[in-house]
């Protein structure tokens, strides 16, 4: 089969599941996997699938069921695994709350050790866990749906935002906004939102140059109230001591507040270009869904949905308007990472990875963070733990807006911050390469485990991608992996090779670039800098690399040395289709998606609805 719906969607017989794998998965294989085609918006290979189920089909003859090792292999997946009906749907029959047997459960929880339960057996299940409470238990679509409720509570809506010029001449971004409760009702029409104690943190990131990468690394970031510290603040009229500094904000009685950032300089091409704002709010409440002061007792820390919009010099603009083609979108990460229609957010779990507490972190910035560590080797920190649907679980929910920092201005200071990487070492510049943030690096690299620390399949930040990442439109729209497009459009990424990394000034230091890469080459290094040997080991891809720079790349030179790329000439996006194999991965299923399914997740383009 193609890929031309990768997958999508399928599957008719979904909830019927266990009693199907009791009769054998493998009385009718093709007819199995055709009835979980869900499980293809993040897989992408039938061939794999089936391989997978062949290696443990003697676990499946045992014990009539694959729903333990299933489970246990999707235990750190981007979705909660918690919530049943991510992966099977829901309804009064779906087989998740029906279908309670030991060997089933096992796959996430150690029976065993919970008291009383060796006296049981698989018929004495059901006596207690009922299906209300098996799905009270796991979430399920109710608890989703109240989650999404608590997020609902606050939202922020944009209404302009534009270029502003001082009296120097300097250049500002001006935002107005409006914050809303969940009647749609302005919150604030009069003083200053900081004052508010049940919120926690706004903040707009704001940067220049959509069609040229961005001036700025990390932009210009405009602070209406942060919860990360400055300890050189001593409190002034308007932000307390040890505050990172609030900008001030003014809001009139229709609840329309605004807000300018620090002075930036601006090109002279200006006319030809975009802007980009993406907001970030989070904000406490009570059990009875009631805005609560953060310190109040039993107060709930959540975050609301995140936007973004695009401005020039006189106000806001549309996407169409800007000349940087739509790479990708929170519909293409949602459908591993999860998707919310009603604010075409992505639910990105970044937090799952950076939430290490250090006592540097704390003592200079109040955030869980890598930037920051304690003469040791920082740890991602991963749980397997029923995620509360009371908090938010996510850093950013909007992917779109994520560029606004990371992009190819934004130079590589956290590997060596991390310890991860030695100036000494003979890879040094290709470690910082792969853990640039630059996006079209980081994505790639984070998916393809190519970052320091992420190697091995036991290593606490490997990730467990289930695609191929050479399945381009997995995350890509179509056309969009062209080299062409990428060397006529992407930007040179800028690395440090003197940042200290015991440094401990504060705010942490931005890093003064000395070497440069150029945005092809850079790109496809981030997945082919390393390979696997016949020993299993994940080494050095000189070959890969001897290519790249034979052919023109730069991977680490002075700006002055910097080439024009032609990967093009032999690398079209034809060419990447036919060597990345695309035609031969994914999967296309003979079914339209099921009811349980609907409104949860966007449909491929092509699928059948």
């Amino acid at each position: 089969m193609t890929r031309t719906t990768w997958a999508a969607l399928l599957a008719a017989g979904l909830l019927t599941a266990s009693q199907t794998q009791a009769a054998g998965i493998f009385k009718d294989l093709d007819n199995w996997i055709d009835r979980h085609g869900h499980c293809f918006w993040c897989h992408d290979s039938r061939k794999d699938m089936e391989d997978w189920l062949k290696k443990n089909r003697e676990f499946e003859a045992k014990n009539h069921t694959l729903a333990p090792l299933i489970h246990a292999n999707h235990r750190h997946m981007s979705k909660d695994l918690t919530d049943c009906t991510n992966c099977h749907g829901n309804g009064p029959e779906a087989h998740w709350k029906t279908d309670v047997e030991i060997v089933t459960c096992s796959g996430c929880h150690d029976v065993q050790s919970v008291l009383n339960h060796d006296k049981y057996t698989n018929a004495d299940c059901k006596g207690c866990h009922t299906p209300k409470s098996v799905e009270v238990a796991h979430i399920g679509e109710q608890k989703r749906i109240e989650a999404q409720r608590r997020r609902d509570l606050v939202r922020v809506e944009i209404t302009d935002a534009r270029i502003v010029r001082d009296e120097k001449g300097a250049a500002h971004t001006k935002i107005t906004f409006r914050v809303t409760g969940k009647d749609g009702k302005a919150l604030f029409t009069k003083g200053n939102p900081a004052e508010a104690e049940w919120l926690r943190n706004l903040v707009f990131y704001t940067n220049w140059g959509v069609t040229k990468g961005f001036l700025s690394g990390r932009g210009t970031p405009i602070y209406v109230k942060s919860d990360f510290r400055d300890i050189r603040n001593r409190g002034d009229e308007t932000t307390p001591e040890g505050e990172r500094a609030r900008t001030k904000v003014t809001c009139d009685a229709d609840g329309l507040c605004t807000v300018t950032g620090e002075a930036f300089e601006l090109p002279q091409d200006r006319k030809t270009d975009a802007g980009l704002v993406t907001s970030s709010l989070t904000f406490c409440h009570g059990e009875d869904l009631s805005l609560l002061a953060c310190e109040a007792p039993g107060a709930m820390l959540n975050g609301a949905w995140a936007t973004h919009r695009y401005f020039n010099d006189t106000g806001l603009i549309d996407w169409s308007h800007s000349l940087r083609a739509k790479v990708t979108d929170n519909k293409k990460c949602g459908f591993c990472h999860d998707y919310d229609k009603g604010s075409d957010n992505a639910k990105l779990k970044c937090g799952g990875c950076h939430s290490e507490k250090t006592r540097t972190a704390e003592t200079l910035a109040g955030k869980k963070h890598f930037a920051g560590h304690d003469k040791g080797m920082p740890r991602a920190v991963r749980s397997g733990d029923i995620a509360a649907p009371t908090v938010f679980s996510t850093a950013d929910t909007d992917v779109t807006g994520c560029v606004a920092c990371h992009n190819a201005e934004a130079v590589p200071t956290s590997a060596i911050r991390e310890k991860r990487v030695a100036k000494d070492d003979a890879h040094f510049i290709d470690e910082l390469l792969v853990s640039h943030p630059a996006w079209n690096v980081f994505v790639h690299s984070i998916h393809d485990n190519a970052r320091p620390g992420a190697e091995g399949k036991d290593d606490v930040r490997h990730m467990s991608y289930a695609a191929s990442t050479a399945s381009c439109g997995k995350c890509h729209y179509q056309g969009t992996w062209d080299p062409a497009r990428l060397a006529r459009e992407g930007k040179p990424l800028a690395i440090d090779m003197k940042y200290d990394a015991e440094d401990r000034s504060y705010p942490a230091k931005a890093g003064t670039p000395d070497l440069w890469a150029s945005p092809v080459s850079a790109t496809c290094y981030a997945c082919h800098a390393k390979k696997t040997n016949e020993k299993g080991e994940v080494v050095w891809n000189d070959k890969a690399k001897k290519h790249i720079v034979e052919m023109g790349g730069s991977l680490g030179v002075e700006k002055n040395a910097l080439k024009p790329e032609n990967c093009a000439a032999c690398h079209s996006g034809e060419s990447l289709a036919k060597s990345h194999k695309l035609k031969e991965r994914g999967y296309e299923s003979p079914l339209g998606m099921h009811p349980a399914f609907k409104d949860r997740m966007p449909i491929p383009e092509g699928a059948p609805n």
